[in-house]
């Protein structure tokens, strides 16, 4: 549909001149656009930086596990209110279990490095809900890079200078709500009135909750 992803090249500079943004990246790309949207998870808050804004971030990596495919006896996904516990079955069978608990991570080197203690403790969790569940093998685990602000909403604005948007800081809730966002981010790029209303998520907040703090 007309989008080209460019992998590996990592945003080392982003500037106006005139009414043009021009980026360039590690591995020497050159981009020109009147308008840029910062999309960057995790790397939003440095991504904003090269544009001039300072917007709160801080990232983690929460670990999930994937065990092999069992007999389909669970629709919704569970929750747990006092554990950390976060648990579904997928429609092939397998179960994926998450809820909270979080791996190391080196955000320079996008690298991650999941806690197996940690995980023990989260199987162990499973199984006391579901302990018909203790032979079942882990086949996976892997720990993603989320990004999060401080009141865990996302930042979903136009930027301080003309032609930029910012959309990033979900919270680990991003794949979920992409659909809609993208209408609205796109609706915003239109001038448009957004489908829903995104007060609670303008970046100048936490300029406020700055203000206030000092009064």
């Amino acid at each position: 549909m007309g989008v080209t992803f460019k992998r590996r090249s990592p945003v080392s500079r982003i500037e106006r001149v005139g009414e043009t943004w021009h980026v360039k990246t590690k591995n020497n790309l050159a981009f020109e656009a009147p308008i840029v949207v910062n999309c960057s998870g995790a790397w939003g808050s440095k991504v904003a930086d090269m544009m001039g804004e300072k917007l709160p971030i801080s990232a983690e990596a929460p670990t999930m596990m994937v065990t092999a495919p069992i007999e389909p006896f669970l629709k919704p996904v569970v929750i747990g209110t006092n554990r950390k516990l976060s648990f579904k079955q997928a429609p092939n069978g397998t179960l994926l279990i998450g809820g909270g608990y979080r791996s190391q991570l080196d955000l320079e080197t996008r690298k991650t490095r999941v806690d197996f203690d940690r995980l023990k403790v989260s199987a162990r969790t499973v199984l006391e809900f579901f302990p018909q569940l203790r032979n079942v093998p882990i086949v996976r685990t892997w720990a993603g890079i989320e990004g999060l602000t401080p009141d865990r909403l996302p930042i979903i604005s136009k930027g301080a200078e003309e032609g930029i948007y910012h959309s990033f800081g979900y919270s680990s809730h991003g794949y979920m709500l992409a659909p809609v966002t993208g209408k609205i981010v796109k609706e915003l790029i239109h001038n448009e009135k957004p489908s829903f209303c995104i007060d609670a998520f303008d970046a100048t907040r936490f300029e406020s909750n700055a203000v206030q703090a000092m009064k």
